[in-house]
């Protein structure tokens, strides 16, 4: 079962991919997209949060909730990515409260050269300023570094190698990155579709959750469209013969999907301690995590 979430259908279990030993706080998503794809493991997830939100009256639990992830995954090392002062000093001196974590800032890519070992080694994909989720997870197959470019990027995507596909909603590019990591650690493909807008969104959801205050024939009625209208908002997705999905998006798309077993992930906030909370809670055999409150 993906992340510990419930299917809406029945599907063989996947294995739920192990941990890197590297945690990536982000505020800058092509930041974490290329730290992704220099530190990204075939088989295991690399886990990435945004940074804690500062700015918020509850930014000690924005803070909380990110040392608490890091900590299921058992990862030795944070990179901070485009993070402000306030939200690096906050959260390492979190970190480092129990243990020993050495937190490593990187504000270019001329940083990660210092960092991480052997950058210069690999190849390099050249990746355009939109749709980095399908950049990355191209660069991580095919084993290359990622570098950005000021132009359009094509319109691809990418397939499964198994039976599953991630369908990202646009929108939040950290999001697009945690996205394209899932994917990875998953033999999963990726695929895009465009962003709905708030006012739109707001509309669909209160036609779905308004579906059973209906009468029988007008409430079958009011499904057929919403699944329609969901359907003409995802596209042609590329699902494999017998395929299962992860949607990430605000609406509920796999509603328009019954054939096929799929779960829901919310693209913000939180998107990436989500992710991380529900690999930890699948891994085999793990013993409870010690956690900050």
């Amino acid at each position: 079962m993906l992340i510990g979430a419930q299917y809406s259908g029945s599907a063989d279990i996947m294995d739920t991919p192990p941990f890197t030993s590297a945690f990536v706080f982000a505020d800058d998503a092509r930041l974490a997209a290329q730290l992704s794809s220099l530190l990204a493991v075939p088989g295991r997830y690399l886990a990435v949060c945004d940074g804690p939100r500062m700015q918020r009256p509850d930014h000690k639990l924005e803070v909380l909730r990110r040392h608490n992830a890091m900590g299921r995954t058992r990862a030795k090392t944070a990179f901070m990515a485009g993070l402000p002062d306030n939200a690096m000093q906050a959260l390492g001196q979190s970190l480092n409260s129990r243990r020993q974590v050495p937190c490593i800032r990187i504000s270019s890519s001329v940083d990660m050269e210092s960092a991480i070992p052997h950058t210069d080694q690999r190849d390099v994909l050249t990746w355009g300023r939109d749709r980095i989720g399908i950049g990355l997870l191209k660069a991580l197959r095919a084993g290359q570094q990622i570098v950005f470019d000021d132009k359009p990027s094509p319109y691809e995507w990418v397939p499964s190698k198994g039976g599953h596909i991630v369908v990202c909603e646009q929108g939040e590019e950290i999001s697009e990155v945690i996205a394209a990591n899932y994917a990875y650690a998953l033999d999963a493909g990726l695929f895009l579709i465009p962003e709905v807008d708030r006012d739109r969104t707001d509309e669909i959801l209160e036609a779905f959750y308004s579906l059973n205050d209906r009468p029988g024939g007008t409430s079958q009625e009011a499904q057929a469209g919403l699944m329609q209208e969901l359907l003409g908002l995802c596209g042609s997705i590329p699902v494999p013969d017998g395929g299962s999905i992860t949607f990430v998006g605000r609406l509920p798309y796999g509603f328009a999907y019954p054939e096929h077993p799929s779960t829901h992930l919310f693209k913000y906030p939180d998107l990436g301690t989500s992710v991380v909370n529900g690999f930890a809670a699948e891994q085999p055999g793990q013993p409870a995590t010690r956690t900050t409150s």
